[in-house]
Parts: C-alpha cells; structure tokens; sequence
C-alpha cells in the first residue's frame, strides 16, 4: 500500500466524523497507547488527551470491529451455549488463524451431533481433524514445536514470493492485485511443509536405533521394548518430532 502513496497511520482512531463542503470529510483523530493484558495477553487501547488533530478526506470506509451476540446473530443460546459456534462469536482471540480453528472445531462437532457419532462431554472440544475423521481419537494433543524438528534433514528452500500487478496497473484500476501461484509454484510451497507431528514412513528412526528394536513398516512403527533400553537416539534423529519418550505402564 505504501507503494501506492496509500500512508498507514498506526495507534490512532476517529472520534468524530463531519461532513465538509462538498462531498468531503473532516475526521478527528486522537493518538492512542496499546495496553496489554498481564492475564489474557490480550490488547485494549487507551487515548492519550492532547493529541487530538483533524484530516479532510474524499470519502470513508468504516471497519469498526462490533462484538457478536444473540442481538446481532440471532442465536438465542449463545449466551449459554457456545459450543457448535465459530469465529468471534465462539469468544477466542480475533485472528485468522483462531477463526479457521474454531470453525474447524465447529464443523466436527456438529458433525458428531447430527450423526450421533460420539458423545461429547460438555465444554470438551474436538481439536484433531485428522483423528477425527479417522475415528482413531479425540484426544487433544500437544502440538509439536519447532525445536522438536529436527532441520537437519530438510532443505532449505526460500519461500516463492506472491507476485503483483504492476503498480500502474494497480492504481488505475481494480483488478486483484495479487495475482496468484501457478501450479509449479503452489507445489513447491507446499514442499517446504515439515508435516510436523505426522510419520511419513522415512524409516530414519530404525535406521539408528542401536538396538535393533524398532520395525517401521510405511507409516506403522512398531517397538520392541524387550530389547529397548530408552536411550532416545529415536526421538533426536525423528525428523518431525513424531517420537516422544516416557514411562510405560505395563
């Protein structure tokens, strides 16, 4: 946007809009402070007094953020009921990411619901889709950090840049500015996912146990534990960090 002589003021918000001469706008602004939550992590902002100023602009788009509920959306149990509802009426924090999850979440369980698949205790939430949809479980699991990857055996590949329209082209007129990936480059992107979590059969953890204990078949790795004596090469050498180490119960 910058690059269209479009500036970006941040910790700033209107006050006050009036209508100027004309089809014109005058805008109030006043500077804002950006204050975190020790508790929630989440963000509130606050004027700072004497920082008012004015703009005069041709037009305004407003984007005001507006809380959902029962008033707005219709559902009469949101109040009491939150489950089988996503986006920012399920609560959460207001990012894409969150939105995507929670209408994921949403999704199965409404599926559970209608079909009677399972039985959700309540305030459980189903987080797995891949479990899921398998059937194999609904268990929430720890999702596996970046220092449980182990890059040594993966290549480094550089992101493929999101192409642009010129920018003549942009500021004349209003065809969608990013123009997209080609299949070749939508292939190479998704080379880079690490698939974290996920066995993919690559055999690296039979490949160095030193014991001889583990029997990997495709994606079915099987340990004998009469032969393992938990020295955890497995879970260093596992390159997505599917592996974990613990005490088992007989």
């Amino acid at each position: 946007m910058r690059d269209e002589n479009i500036p970006i003021l941040c910790n700033k918000t209107p006050i006050r809009i009036g209508k100027e001469k004309g089809d014109a706008f005058r805008i109030a602004f006043i500077d804002v402070k950006t204050i975190k939550n020790q508790e929630t992590g989440g963000l509130s902002f606050a004027p700072i007094p004497g920082t008012e100023w004015e703009m005069t602009v041709d037009g305004v788009i407003t984007a005001i953020g507006e809380d959902a509920g029962p008033d707005r959306i219709g559902y009469d149990f949101l109040e009491t009921r939150r489950r089988h509802i996503a986006g920012d009426a399920a609560g959460e924090i207001r990012t894409v990411t969150t939105a995507a999850a929670s209408g994921k979440r949403a999704a199965m369980e409404i599926d559970a619901a209608l079909v009677g698949r399972i039985e959700i205790p309540t305030g459980a939430a189903l987080r797995h889709f891949r479990q899921y949809i398998r059937g194999t479980s609904i268990v929430p699991t720890d999702p596996v950090t970046y220092s449980q990857i182990n890059t040594d055996y993966f290549m480094k590949e550089a992101r493929v840049p999101i192409k642009r329209l010129d920018l003549n082209e942009r500021v004349g007129g209003f065809k969608e500015v990013s123009i997209g990936y080609t299949a070749e480059e939508t292939q190479s992107g998704a080379s880079r996912c690490f698939v974290c979590g996920s066995c993919i059969g690559c055999k690296v953890c039979e490949t160095y146990c030193p014991d001889f204990s583990i029997a990997a078949e495709h994606t079915d790795v099987k340990i004998n534990y009469d032969y393992c004596k938990g020295c955890g090469i497995c879970v260093r050498e596992c390159p997505r960090g599917v592996i974990e180490i613990g005490e088992r119960e007989d």
